[in-house]
């Protein structure tokens, strides 16, 4: 069985790293590329200001379950299709004696999507990612109905203008800001030295890095992590929808204990929060959480995307 997993990952290691850079691109202008991930992030109590979803303005703590998985699949030279899974469980800490009389608390939401990718190089310079992912976003506390359907999508143009710097551009239809609609998007990764690298997609995520060993990655990042969340049926009430969205800046340090195997352990602050319930795709109240800390931890299989460290 060992020999097995080495053998898969050996096989993914050299499919991926060959396709991404026998072109000069690297795989991490459209983020880190992880075949396997698992997360958990913490947001302590904070204070949440009165307003009809809270009348007494008592504090609220979060806490996320993540978790990944994508398979690359090289189709032919130039070209790559990743399919995909991604879990993630948000569940809502806040004392049901708080919330409006009327009001049925909302424990734990449900994302589970499926992701179909494609990474394409155009020659040397030029290159498209395109992703469409469709799922559901749900409490999962009744029977699934059309409600809880989600569909989201991505595309850029990518232009490595030198091996060590790739831009890209696009537009995604996507959630994370708890709305539905266009999200423009732009891609960077730069890596001026073998241990400098600035990479994301802006408003998606951001982080400078800073190996400092060949074990240790320090950096500082910001990301942009959201949902709209459809629950099942309350009395009197059919249509009810949460829009869900943290801005996170802050600090994390990734230990590589292999090539292949890392631990990241990351915190900081969650300065613009919203927890917004919707009935009839009428606003019903925010939560108004205030700014607060955060702290996470995550394991990931997958390449480090450092180019030369490795």
């Amino acid at each position: 069985m060992t020999h097995l997993l080495n053998t898969l990952f050996a096989l993914a290691f050299i499919s991926v790293f060959a396709a991404f850079f026998a072109t000069g691109t690297a795989e991490a202008q459209l983020g880190d590329f992880k075949i396997a991930s698992a997360g958990y992030e913490y947001y302590p109590n904070a204070q949440a200001k009165r307003t009809p979803l809270n009348p007494d303005g008592a504090d609220a703590a979060f806490q996320i379950f993540k978790a990944s998985l994508s398979v690359p699949i090289p189709l032919g030279e130039h070209t790559i299709f990743i399919p995909g899974f991604r879990y993630s469980m948000l569940d809502i800490i806040q004392d049901e004696s708080s919330l409006a009389r009327d009001q049925t608390p909302v424990d734990a939401l449900h994302a589970m999507l499926l992701k179909a990718a494609i990474l394409h190089f155009f020659n040397e310079s030029f290159g498209m990612y395109a992703a469409v992912s469709g799922g559901i976003a749900s409490d999962l506390a009744g029977d699934l109905s059309t409600d809880d359907l989600v569909v989201s999508a991505h595309l850029l143009a990518l232009w490595s203008v030198l091996p060590e710097f790739t831009l890209g551009a696009g537009i995604g239809y996507d959630r994370r800001t708890g709305n539905v609609g266009p999200l423009p998007l732009v891609a960077i990764d730069w890596q001026p030295t073998p241990v400098l690298m600035l990479r994301g997609v802006l408003p998606e995520s951001l982080a400078f890095r800073w190996r400092t060993a060949q074990w240790l990655t320090l950096g500082l990042e910001g990301a942009l992590d959201g949902e709209r969340y459809h629950l099942s049926d309350r009395p009197d009430v059919e249509e009810v929808e949460v829009a869900y969205r943290v801005v996170k800046l802050g600090a994390g340090a990734t230990v590589h204990w292999n090539p292949w195997f890392h631990t990241r352990l990351y915190g900081g602050a969650a300065v613009a929060r919203r927890f917004e319930v919707f009935v009839d795709d009428d606003s019903r109240g925010d939560l108004k959480v205030e700014m607060g800390p955060f702290a996470g931890i995550e394991l990931s299989i997958g390449p480090s995307g450092w180019k030369s460290v490795d």
